[in-house]
């Protein structure tokens, strides 16, 4: 929910803005507004790596390391992460 009310924060805002530009401006800005979106859904992916590593290392019982965890979310769950991301931008 907190992605959510972050990427829809950020899309208000940059919307608003882009009221007030002219066309050749407005380009910009929605280059701008996808790479704000870009960078925040990258922020909260490496939450979810993070989060992904700590269980991982408390079923194993030992530190697995970031590159591993990394590795292994991407295999498993960063497809079906980035769907729902995805699916809750559109709606």
């Amino acid at each position: 929910m907190t992605i959510l009310i972050s990427i829809i924060t950020i899309l208000i805002t940059a919307l608003s803005l882009s009221l007030f530009m002219d066309n050749k401006r407005h380009g910009n800005m929605q280059k701008n507004l996808r790479d704000m979106y870009v960078r925040t859904l990258k922020r909260f992916e490496k939450k979810e790596v993070e989060k992904h590593k700590w269980i991982e290392s408390e079923k194993v019982g030992y530190d697995i390391g970031t590159q591993k965890a990394l590795e292994d979310w991407n295999k498993n769950h960063a497809y079906l992460w980035r769907k729902s991301q995805e699916a809750k931008k559109k709606g």
